[in-house]
């Protein structure tokens, strides 16, 4: 399926809440929809509440998000319920180095 069509379809889910979308300041922006950073689990793949199945993880380190903001986090990463607490363990670190670090514990590696 093509992308905008999976994207599409993704936001019509029954059940779900698969992203909200807002205008500020003559731009679209975007919560992103939970999909794990580790494993790729998505909305797909669960059904039931949203907090049941992940964790939004807000790393440190990084500039603090400026005054009206509106989308999601710059800082923030969706992890499956499995793999949240190799995430939660450095939400104190910077926002990339935490990434690379996850990475590495769990053997993936970022081409």
């Amino acid at each position: 399926m093509k992308l905008a069509a999976r994207s599409r379809a993704r936001r019509s889910v029954l059940g779900h809440d698969c992203g909200k979308f807002a205008i500020t300041g003559g731009r679209l922006v975007a919560v992103i929809p939970p999909m794990c950073h580790v494993c790729g689990l998505d909305l797909w793949a669960v059904s039931g509440p949203v907090d049941e199945h992940f964790v939004l993880v807000h790393f440190g380190g990084d500039a603090p998000v400026p005054e009206g903001w509106v989308g999601h986090p710059p800082n923030a990463v969706w992890f499956c319920r499995e793999h949240a607490s190799v995430a939660l363990e450095r939400a104190a670190m910077p926002y990339q180095a935490a990434l690379a670090e996850i990475d590495a514990v769990v053997g993936r590696s970022v081409s």
